[in-house]
């Protein structure tokens, strides 16, 4: 079983990262993306227990850890994170990336 990260995932977890950093410091940061790489990793074994989020897309599940919305689908090999956003952001018409090229986000 693997993880897969999408382009759109990678770039949310190094704006998390650099906002951390700013706002709480190394040590805070680093113990908070080392809670988000955990929940993930617990996701790949449970990822029934993820939130259907069809009204985003059919087979998008999603996850809360912390102040984040973690976004995934199961795949033949495990899952895929899709996005990353900010809990405040999880209504699908804030959280979408309109540019994002891959076609899979648009519903």
């Amino acid at each position: 079983m693997v993880i897969t990260y999408s382009e759109l995932a990678r770039k949310d977890l190094d704006e998390i990262y650099e906002s951390s950093l700013m706002r709480w410091g190394v040590e805070q940061t680093n113990k908070y993306m080392d809670d988000l790489e955990s929940r993930i990793e617990w996701l790949l074994s449970n990822p029934e227990l993820g939130l259907n989020r069809d009204e985003v897309k059919d087979s998008y599940k999603s996850y809360f850890q912390g102040k984040h919305t973690i976004f995934f689908r199961k795949t033949d090999k495990g899952i895929e994170i899709i996005g990353i956003s900010q809990r405040t952001k999880t209504s699908p018409s804030l959280w979408i990336h309109i540019d994002q090229p891959c076609a899979d986000w648009i519903p």
